[in-house]
């Protein structure tokens, strides 16, 4: 069933709302236009070439008018005023548009300025204080300290000190640190903070801050890098390493170094050449110190399992185009706070781009109605809510459209929202008694949130065809998957008699070109087993004696028997093929005595004996019914000279 709801789905289409010469009307279906650009695109769509099926231009035709009948008889019969259907529609409406509710210029500016900051590293360190509710002393505290760091005392020091973040051990450092390593806020200090100052106190959701930077590096695409290896043989090889690095850094002729005295046989021949640093697999000692090297020659040294290495960095590769890093940004930003900024962002355009706007005090009747104890004085409150909230594209709301969706988030009026949840705020006037998290405050920014999306979503309908297209795609899929289960799939796998009736009028279909065994197979786990089911087999009618087995060897407790019931051929079930047929040898360690009791039967004798193929031409039968009886219900008109157009 699962696979005729994607079947079902793919012959969905789109009006595109356009009836002129350019878009002619190609047919018209239960009275509904059917213009050339809807079915063009369906019909490419499920007929390009790489189609197994592909379908010529006539049976298109049919399968699209049948197709069409079944949805206008969905829409006839109410379908899309069920609520199982709107209900599923809406999950699938928020799934499809969250793709179209993108500011991709404010995406593409993070992207710009993210590639930018990832070209450098910037040497770190920071001070901590954390704060909770009451953030007033926390404040203070970062202040002071700030005032002493301004009046020279050592950062390093204060922030043994004082810091509250586990990195106060090291003096706040914090290392070369990158985009996407901190939280948005911390980064955008970092990166502004000229090297060798401190920045103001600042906040974060971890509390206030001080930064200071220490040093920048430029991180480059890549370095190809070369190296000397000294294997590692106790102290004497540690000295020779080290005089050998101290030759490098004083520009000792390196390949000649490296013809000297490197024992890394496979790259000695090449002067000691390891390639470059992203196609290689080094080990993170190295990578670590490649990207510390900031110029081609510059000399460093690492140790790792195989010994001493001094590299020495031969060409380097820097970032110059945005591409190189776009998907690897792209992923990062996605799991980042970027995505609220953007987020944030966006729906403020859209609160310009509609004209939200609150009015000066308008929510304080709605403190006061949350806080009122008493009914009569809650409805009396309600009954004042006539004056102007806020404004959406051109319209002035008054304050009673916003009470149905704040009485369903409060119920009864009692506490129910989360304070503390973080909200885009639209709120752009003075609201008296109120602050910024308040919940009034939250649930009012919620509820004008709902209303600027639905009207974008409103507008990108009207603008974008392959978000109507995929709307409508999903729509009629839904419809039509409701009306054929009803009307055909569910009646025919869950009518025995109807099953039964037609089997025995369709008999000579199900011919067998060979007989086969119908019964029972039990196999047992031991010779006591084996002799007690097949005492059971001979004294009991065939549906007894199996639930006696089950009961006695197949529950709970013990499982001594496998019951296997059916209609086999030849080849289906080695243990009739022995048994039965005599074509095979049956051989299973777990239950090696095997039980029978059915029979060898030339034909299906009745439809459970082939059931899914009855049930499966059953289904045909009442679908080619059901279309026929709609080709007489409606009106269908096909305009030959506009279809003989379609490409």
């Amino acid at each position: 069933m699962i696979r005729r709801f994607f079947s079902v789905l793919s012959f969905a289409c789109v009006t595109l709302f356009s009836s002129n010469a350019q878009d002619p009307v190609v047919m018209t279906i239960a009275g509904e236009d059917v213009y050339k650009s809807e079915f063009e695109y369906i019909y490419n769509k499920n007929n390009t070439v790489s189609t197994s099926d592909k379908k010529s231009l006539d049976e298109y035709v049919e399968l699209f008018v049948n197709y069409k009948l079944k949805v206008a008889e969905a829409k006839r019969q109410g379908y899309d005023t069920r609520e199982q259907y709107k209900k599923e529609y809406e999950q699938y409406r928020l799934q499809l548009s969250a793709p179209y509710l993108r500011d991709e210029e404010s995406e593409n500016e993070m992207i710009e300025e993210a590639f930018e900051r990832y070209k450098t590293g910037i040497l770190t360190s920071h001070i901590l204080i954390k704060f909770s509710d009451d953030s007033t002393e926390a404040w203070k505290k970062i202040n002071d300290i700030y005032n002493r760091l301004k009046q020279g005392e050592d950062f390093a020091t204060l922030a043994k000190q004082y810091s509250e973040c586990p990195s106060k051990e090291n003096g706040g450092s914090l290392g070369y640190v990158n985009v996407f390593d901190m939280v948005y806020d911390f980064e955008n200090v970092v990166y502004s903070t000229p090297v060798g100052t401190i920045s103001k106190p600042f906040r974060t959701r971890f509390g206030y801050h001080i930064v200071k930077t220490f040093d920048k590096i430029e991180n480059y695409k890549d370095w190809r890098i070369s190296h000397i290896m000294i294997r590692n043989e106790g102290d004497k090889s540690a000295d020779k390493a080290d005089s050998i690095f101290g030759l490098a850094k004083k520009g000792a002729d390196f390949e000649k170094l490296v013809a000297d005295f490197s024992e890394d046989l496979p790259t000695k021949s090449k002067g000691g050449d390891l390639g470059f640093v992203s196609k290689g697999f080094f080990p993170p000692q190295i990578t670590s110190q490649v990207k510390l090297l900031k110029h081609v020659g510059d000399v460093g040294m690492a140790g790792t399992a195989f010994g001493y290495h001094i590299i020495k960095v031969t060409e380097i590769v820097p970032f110059t185009n945005i591409e190189d890093l776009k998907p690897y940004i792209k992923n990062k930003m996605a799991k980042s706070d970027r995505v609220e900024i953007v987020s944030t962002n966006y729906m403020k355009k859209l609160q310009r781009k509609y004209g939200v706007s609150v009015f000066e005090n308008a929510l304080t009747i709605f403190e006061k109605l949350v806080e009122e104890k008493s009914r009569d004085e809650r409805e009396n409150l309600y009954r004042l809510m006539t004056e102007p909230l806020y404004t959406l594209y051109g319209n002035v709301y008054p304050q009673s459209a916003f009470y149905p969706y704040m009485n369903e988030r409060l119920p009864i009026f009692g506490r129910g929202l989360d304070k503390d949840k973080k909200v885009v705020n639209f709120i752009d006037t003075k609201q008296e008694g109120m602050q910024e998290g308040d919940e009034v405050y939250n649930a009012f920014n919620g509820y004008i949130l709902n209303e600027i999306v639905e009207k974008e979503l409103e507008y990108v309908k009207n603008t974008n065809s392959d978000y109507r297209n995929l709307l409508k795609e999903y729509s009629d899929g839904l419809l039509l998957f409701e009306i054929s289960s009803d009307k055909v799939w569910n009646v025919a796998s869950s009518s025995k008699k109807k099953l039964e009736e037609y089997f025995q009028e369709h008999k000579d279909k199900y011919v067998w070109p060979e007989p086969r065994y119908k019964g029972l197979v039990v196999s047992c786990a031991n010779k006591d087993v084996y002799d007690r089911v097949e005492k059971i087999l001979k004294t009991n009618t065939e549906a007894d004696a199996e639930d006696l087995i089950r009961k006695e060897f197949l529950n709970d407790k013990v499982s001594l028997v496998k019951i296997e019931k059916g209609v086999f051929a030849k080849g289906t079930n080695l243990a009739v093929d022995d048994k039965i047929y005599k074509t095979a040898t049956y051989s299973n360690n777990a239950f090696p005595f095997v039980s029978t009791r059915g029979a060898v039967i030339s034909a299906p004798q009745t439809y459970l004996d082939v059931k899914g193929l009855v049930t499966a031409d059953y289904q045909t039968y009442l679908e080619e019914e059901w279309v026929k009886s709609l080709r007489k219900k409606y009106d269908v008109i096909i305009n030959k000279e506009v279809l003989k157009t379609i490409k």
